[in-house]
C-alpha cells in the first residue's frame, strides 16, 4: 500500500468523541451514530441491526465503515447540512443533484426538502440571470 492509499482523517468532520469511524474514498470521518441516525434512516436502520452485537467496523480508523459508491463531495455537503456549517457561497447545480442523489440514497427526508429548495432558488436564479 503507498502513501497515497493511506486514508487520511478529514480535519472538520473527525470528532475524537464520537462513536464510529466511516471511510468515503480516501477520507476518515468520525462521526456521531445519534445524529447520523437522526438525519438518515438508512443510518438509523444500519445502527439498529448493530445493537447487541460486537461492533467490528467502524470502531477505529484501522477497520472503517465503508460507505462505497458514494462521493467524499456528497457526504460533506450531508455533513456541512448536517452540522450546521455554514456555506460561504451558493451550491452549484452539480453539488445540488449530487446531494439530491445522496437523501434519496440514505433516506433523508428533511435534508432533501433543504437540497430541493436550495435547488429550486438556483434554478430560478439561473433562469432570471438568462
Amino acid at each position: 500500500m503507498s502513501e497515497t492509499d493511506i486514508p487520511t482523517r478529514h480535519p472538520i468532520f473527525y470528532f475524537q468523541a464520537s462513536s464510529h469511524v466511516f471511510q468515503v474514498e480516501n477520507i476518515l470521518y468520525r462521526l456521531c451514530k445519534s445524529i447520523l441516525s437522526t438525519y438518515s434512516n438508512v443510518f438509523c436502520d444500519m445502527f439498529a441491526a448493530q445493537d447487541g452485537q460486537i461492533e467490528l467496523d467502524g470502531m477505529s480508523d484501522d477497520r472503517p465503515i465503508h460507505l462505497n459508491g458514494l462521493s467524499q463531495d456528497a457526504f460533506e455537503l450531508f455533513l456541512e447540512h448536517t452540522f450546521g456549517r455554514v456555506r460561504t457561497g451558493p451550491h452549484t447545480t452539480d453539488e445540488l443533484l449530487k446531494f439530491l442523489h445522496f437523501c434519496d440514497m440514505y433516506q433523508c427526508r428533511h435534508t432533501r426538502e433543504f437540497v430541493m429548495h436550495a435547488y429550486f432558488l438556483h434554478v430560478s436564479a439561473s433562469t432570471q440571470l438568462s
